[in-house]
């Protein structure tokens, strides 16, 4: 079965490398990917993330006058280094690494594994709308297997469309309620919405129970059960994360949330 890409893909050779200044900003973030990895410049493992967007003059937070549309990869969160290309230039090249995988899905359109795999390379690049298009038809006609509801709901989470993405996953749920992967999307998903809270870290336990040896997995679990109020059981779960992967220690974005498990669980 085709799966989820689980490192950054490949990027332009001709990409600029630049760090953004204080007098301009990104704003319209679309078709976002994030992905654990080392940043090229500071050297730290951080969430990286790749995303189209405009670049705008900014005075203080507010934009105030567009510029170049960019495809913006492997931003770090710590430095604020990343790599950039035109839009359209990436959309372009972006197209070019996905063609093999539309000339065999053309030839073997009944394929779900072929289509699954197209899915989760255009989601991989950034080809939101594309890697939707490969499975829309079946998602749409409510006869979409598991697999496939998985691959969509991750990307019309990454389409910010997560009300739809919680209803696609609960039927990949309903088809096969053995899969950790899909209890660990909906759980995600429930989170990121910040309604439902028990029930997100019902989903992401039961995703941890099957999968004790995956990072990613128990730090979703351990913000769940901090944004709960669950101070020991949440900072039992940055503790084993960590036991994973020492490196999460150092990400900037996950260190307030480790903090404040640390704090709840030394009062309780």
């Amino acid at each position: 079965m085709a799966s989820p890409p689980s490192t950054a893909p490949d990027t332009p050779s001709n990409a600029a490398v630049s760090v953004q200044s204080g007098l301009v900003g990104w704003f319209g973030r679309r078709c976002e990917v994030a992905f654990h990895g080392e940043c090229e410049s500071c050297g730290r493992r951080e969430l990286l993330r790749s995303f189209d967007a405009r670049e705008w003059i900014r005075c203080g937070p507010l934009p105030v006058f567009p510029r170049q549309a960019w495809r913006v990869l492997q931003e770090c969160p710590r430095c604020g280094h990343w790599r950039r290309l035109p839009q359209a230039d990436y959309h372009a090249w972006a197209l070019e690494q996905i063609r093999a995988e539309r000339e065999a899905l053309d030839a073997a359109p009944d394929d779900v594994t072929l289509r699954v795999a197209l899915a989760w390379k255009c989601y991989g690049l950034g080809l939101h709308p594309e890697a939707l298009a490969a499975v829309a038809v079946q998602v749409a006609a409510d006869e979409a297997p598991a697999e496939v509801c998985h691959v969509a709901a991750v990307v019309l989470r990454g389409l910010r469309r997560r009300r739809l993405a919680i209803q696609v996953i609960r039927r990949a749920v309903e088809l096969d309620p053995d899969n950790a992967h899909y209890h660990f999307e909906l759980g995600r998903l429930l989170l990121e919405r910040g309604a439902q809270l028990p029930l997100a870290e019902h989903h992401l336990s039961t995703a941890a129970a099957q999968l004790p040896s995956d990072a990613e997995v128990w730090v979703q679990l351990a913000l769940a059960r901090t944004r709960a109020g669950l101070g020991r059981a949440a900072w039992e779960a940055w503790r084993h994360a960590v036991e994973l992967d020492p490196h999460l220690c150092d990400e900037a974005e996950l260190q307030p949330w480790m903090d404040r498990a640390g704090r709840r669980a030394g009062r309780a």
